[in-house]
């Protein structure tokens, strides 16, 4: 049965990236500087229109339940897929969090893919759906806390084995939860996500991301000094600081991501281990940027891609590769496999 899942996932992977083609541990090591600069050509008006996700066959061990949220009793929809060949007993749990204009039904076949050949449980929560709704307010962080206790409830799971991987929206909802409840998580990845989202809004003022913003908030963090202490409340660059315990934490960025620049990776890896991630290497990775010509460059053979820049510090790194506003499953699991939560 795995080779055919196998088989299904390479045939999904290629329908996937063309549909998506526009959605979005260890030290540095040096094989080659002399690789010629290249231009990530970034379509901004096709980013701030990304088609929902492509309606794809659902996988073995597919199904959608419906999980009362302990704060509020509202049943909240979340897609689960369980291993069928090979299966960890106990096993470990994967949360995948969705990003900012779609829910639960944002499916990524290589992360599917990933946890079957691990024998782990997947849990996609719709975490209260669009950000609209709440941009990581409280009832969406209990909704993510109550599905660990459902899977550990109705499944048998490891509980040093539960992880957690956030796409944009979903990356920054990951950073929520890695530094307030840090205790649930073996390991956490986050991509394309943003820790700052005043300077989200910034960039985004006039487009449907920053008028959910303000609807999440109640008005224009630019004209109300309340909203704007509340924006900064909710964000976690605010909350960074070294020393902070965190679970270990990846934090990924594509060099041509146009929705979430990749900046965004870097500040918050800088929040957390100054000195590392300097201003020179921020203002180099500008969107439409050319590749650092001096930034040493390897291949990642989990993504297939160059890595452009990777830092790291005990359980915390960041990596810049090329690339568009997406995640990588992968190189996420990859960083899931080195950790057990102690």
């Amino acid at each position: 049965m795995l080779h055919v899942f196998t088989n299904l996932r390479a045939a999904l992977l290629v329908v996937f990236a063309s549909t998506l083609a526009l959605v979005g541990c260890g030290s540095l090591t040096s094989t080659s500087t002399s690789s010629p600069a290249v231009v990530m050509d970034i379509d901004q008006a096709a980013i701030n229109n990304l088609p929902p996700t492509a309606s794809l066959p659902e996988p073995p061990g597919y199904e959608v339940v419906q999980i009362p949220s302990s704060l509020d009793g509202k049943e909240q929809n979340v897609a689960i897929v369980v291993p069928q060949d090979k299966i960890e007993d106990p096993m470990g749990l994967v949360v995948y969090l969705h990003g900012w204009s779609v829910g639960y039904t944002d499916r990524r076949p290589d992360i599917e893919a990933a946890a079957a050949e691990r024998g782990w449980l997947l849990a996609i929560p719709d975490y209260r759906g669009p950000f609209v709704n709440h941009c990581g307010n409280e009832f969406a962080q209990q909704d993510i806390l109550d599905v660990v206790s459902w899977a550990k409830s109705n499944y048998s799971i490891d509980e040093s084995k539960i992880y957690l991987v956030g796409f944009s929206g979903g990356g920054f909802m990951s950073l929520i939860m890695a530094h307030r409840h840090p205790e649930v998580w073996a390991a956490v990845s986050a991509w394309s996500g943003f820790a700052d989202l005043l300077v989200m809004y910034e960039k985004d003022k006039g487009n449907r991301y920053g008028a959910s913003m303000r609807e999440c908030f109640g008005g224009d963090p630019d004209l109300s000094a309340d909203i704007r202490d509340m924006i900064n409340e909710r964000s976690p660059i605010n909350h960074f600081e070294p020393g902070l315990h965190l679970p270990p934490l990846d934090l990924n960025g594509q060099l041509g991501d146009g929705l979430v620049p990749v900046q965004n990776s870097l500040r918050a890896f800088r929040a957390l281990a100054p000195g590392l991630v300097s201003d020179q290497d921020i203002e180099e990775f500008a969107p439409n940027a050319e590749i650092p010509a001096g930034e040493t460059l390897r291949m990642d053979p989990l993504s297939g891609r160059q890595i452009y820049l990777r830092r790291a510090l005990d359980d915390l790194r960041v990596t810049v590769r090329p690339g568009n506003h997406e995640v990588l499953g992968e190189p996420a699991f990859q960083w899931f496999d080195q950790f057990t939560r102690r």
